[in-house]
């Protein structure tokens, strides 16, 4: 397949999944990675020209399957793309950012968390990619590349002090995402952040870091390596098919 072939297959959706092209991809990793970061870039430097196209595409097959190719080189690309303003973010890419991206962030990161913590920490990002980076740890947690120490610690300075004192989306997720890794030690954390009215208690109730608590940190470890939304993309032809039908 020709380099400009491929490119044309995946820039657009025309009612079907380019299943050929895809498999072309997979099999040719090697060769494939510099056109799938081309459109990468394109995408991110011309984002104003594909919001007045219709259905392009590219960009998405470009993120799952470097995705699954663990392109490091990826990795500051895509952050980059969902560091631009809210409109772009939502419009080019879509539901992706709450289903997909931790996912793509944490393969794509090889284990690499301080630009993750960047994106976490900076206010003028939209909440829900913030949330996808706090996603991006504990996925890399439940493929066991990063210890669940070190998430403690970032997660305490996030409750302590890493994050803007206002009642918000991200604080809502902060603390979910605490849960999950079971919150023994950051529960006095929690708690003050529920006592300073910093976390919607309609979107998550202190009583859910009781129920945390009472099912033993092996259960809720457990938990969080089985379930799908916590691993790592290994099958970009499933994942991008949802996206087409």
């Amino acid at each position: 397949m020709k380099p400009e072939e491929l490119i044309a297959d995946l820039e657009r959706v025309d009612g079907t999944f380019p299943g050929n092209t895809i498999q072309y991809a997979l099999e040719n990793s090697e060769s494939v990675t510099p056109l799938l970061l081309s459109i990468l870039n394109d995408a991110t430097a011309n984002t104003e020209k594909l919001l007045k196209e219709e259905n392009y595409f590219g960009h998405i097959y470009a993120m799952f399957l470097l995705a699954q190719f663990r392109e490091k080189a990826a990795f500051l690309i895509v952050i980059e793309f969902f560091s631009l303003s809210e409109e772009i973010t939502w419009e080019l890419a879509g539901d992706i950012v709450t289903e997909d991206l931790g996912r793509i962030l944490a393969s794509l990161s090889c284990g690499e968390t301080k630009p993750l913590e960047k994106m976490v920490e900076n206010s003028q990002l939209d909440d829900l990619v913030r949330a996808a980076a706090i996603d991006a740890m504990l996925v890399l947690l439940a493929a066991d590349e990063i210890e669940r120490e070190e998430l403690v610690r970032y997660f305490d300075f996030l409750l302590q002090e890493g994050l803007e004192r206002e009642c918000s989306m991200i604080w809502n997720h902060l603390v979910v995402s605490a849960i999950n890794i079971y919150p023994e030690e950051l529960t006095e954390s929690i708690r003050k952040a529920y006592r300073d009215n910093l976390v919607d208690e309609d979107f998550v109730s202190r009583y859910h870091v009781d129920d945390a608590l009472a099912s033993g940190k092996e259960t809720v470890l457990d938990w969080l390596h089985q379930n799908h939304a916590y691993r790592l993309v290994t099958d970009s032809v499933s994942d991008i098919s949802k996206w087409l039908t």
